[in-house]
């Protein structure tokens, strides 16, 4: 009994265990709100690959930048100036593009329909989302194995997760850019996920 209690007593970190003896220590509350941290932290670290990457599912990604109408030539320039590839789904003439780059590196390309004023708050609009992130593929491989997840393999290597609980943001990662995110907003679920597999998410050129 007495070599039992002893290996009872060395499987778990001592400030978590009763105390045998009346020397002071942590009062019990104090020791389980330490254990219920820990804990929590440990429930945080599970869930990362995940959450570190989502943004407000409505188009706006969280912004807390002021918007700017931007031409093709300013998106290409932006490109050079933020050291990595800035990503759109190509040209729509009719439309604004409009431009948020906020303190965190997050680039957005927002395509405004026709008589839309900059910085409308409505998650109407296409967006696309260029993020730096170290080791993107990693990120969404991880990402597609959570429940609801849905994934497609896009040309070149790359893919996309989406998931249902959040079904308008796609996320997409080439190995080509190993250290950028990618997400394609849509107020249309099946819309984004066209786009996001489509091959049209690439580098402004």
């Amino acid at each position: 009994m007495r070599g039992d209690r002893r290996r009872r007593k060395t499987r778990y970190p001592p400030d978590v265990t009763a105390r045998a003896d009346t020397s002071p220590g942590p009062s019990p509350r104090a020791r389980q709100l330490r254990l219920a941290a820990v804990l929590v932290g440990a429930i945080a670290i599970g869930f990362i690959a995940w959450l570190v990457f989502i943004k407000d599912d409505d188009g706006s990604g969280g912004k807390s930048a002021t918007p700017v109408a931007a031409t093709v030539g300013d998106l290409r320039a932006l490109s050079g100036t933020a050291g990595h590839s800035v990503y759109w789904i190509g040209r729509r003439p009719t439309d604004t593009y409009e431009l948020t780059r906020t303190s965190d590196g997050s680039i957005y390309v927002r395509y405004l329909s026709p008589g839309t004023k900059l910085g409308d708050a409505r998650p109407n609009f296409t967006t696309i989302g260029t993020y730096p992130h170290p080791n993107s593929m990693k990120t969404v491989r991880q990402a597609a194995q959570r429940e609801g997840a849905v994934t497609r393999s896009i040309q070149g290597g790359g893919l996309s997760v989406s998931n249902k609980s959040r079904p308008r943001s796609v996320y997409v990662a080439y190995p080509s850019d190993p250290d950028l995110l990618l997400e394609v907003y849509d107020p249309s679920p099946s819309r984004a996920r066209r786009l996001a597999s489509s091959g049209r998410v690439k580098p402004v050129s």
